[in-house]
């Protein structure tokens, strides 16, 4: 009898244990939750760190979320022997809509300060089709293309955000 008791009472905590391991409210896992965070930057920077990604970028955070828990984030990052970019004014492409990231903060993870520098350049090249009066259609497109292109993305993932913009 305490034997089956014991067996049932491990599996009452087990299945509670698995329950949790395997919650699937996205409510729990929103982008204010730190472990949503630490758990995406951590598997983020292993696909840099064994170069398998050029930059990756963590999800959108608020000014409040990374003041708190980026001492957490460096040390995750720093654990995989990669370097992080605190960017508060994004890359803002057809890909992704500009609500998502407008007033917040990302990290852009890197290996490679060369790859940091043409995330610049493709900023800064988009910045200057805007003052040129040239930013159209197809420079958007091509912004896109060259951003996504530094995110490690297949033409197909690329085509995918431009035609789910609606813009393209």
């Amino acid at each position: 009898m305490c034997k089956r008791l014991s067996i049932v009472l491990l599996g009452v905590i087990l299945g509670e244990s698995a329950a949790i391991a395997q919650d699937l409210d996205p409510e729990n896992y929103t982008t204010e939750n730190i472990y949503y965070h630490v758990g995406a930057v951590s598997g983020l920077g292993e696909t840099i760190k064994y170069d398998l990604k050029k930059i990756g970028l963590s999800a959108p955070m608020t000014v409040e979320v990374i003041e708190t828990y980026e001492p957490i984030f460096r040390h995750a990052i720093e654990r995989q022997g990669i370097k992080y970019y605190r960017e508060d004014d994004f890359l803002v492409t057809d890909m992704f809509p500009e609500e998502r990231t407008n007033g917040k903060i990302l990290l852009v993870l890197y290996k490679d300060d060369e790859v940091l520098s043409a995330y610049f350049d493709v900023k800064k090249y988009k910045q200057k089709l805007i003052d040129d009066g040239k930013y159209d259609l197809a420079a958007r497109r091509e912004v896109a293309t060259r951003f996504g292109k530094l995110l490690s993305y297949h033409d197909e993932q690329i085509e995918f955000f431009l035609k789910r913009s609606g813009i393209h």
